[in-house]
């Protein structure tokens, strides 16, 4: 007898839906983090100020990148819904014509 894996799609759509909440989370994280970054370096001066600055630019440019990465992976979970469901029509017309011959 065969055995079936059954993946529930409702899960990852689920997920793949929740892009736009995310993306404006992280809008709002990245605004808080300017805005905290502004205030601390526009009356903080000297060789600390501008370690901090120096890595207050670094973290920036991690946070574009987590931003990219929180975007492919939504992509890509949509991408692999799609995909499935193609995959499960296919495969449902097969065994509709199956059954029929």
């Amino acid at each position: 007898m065969s055995q079936y894996n059954v993946i529930d799609l409702k899960v990852l759509l689920a997920f793949a839906q929740k892009k736009s909440a995310l993306v404006e989370k992280y809008n709002a994280i990245n605004r808080k983090y300017d805005t905290a970054v502004e205030a601390l370096t526009s009356k903080w001066q000297g060789q600390g100020a501008k370690a901090f600055k120096s890595d207050a630019k670094h973290i920036k440019t991690n946070l574009v990148a987590l931003k990219d990465v929180l975007s492919t992976l939504c992509d890509t979970i949509s991408d692999c819904v799609s995909a499935f469901d193609e995959c499960d029509v296919a495969l449902g017309e097969s065994n509709k014509n199956a059954m029929d011959n």
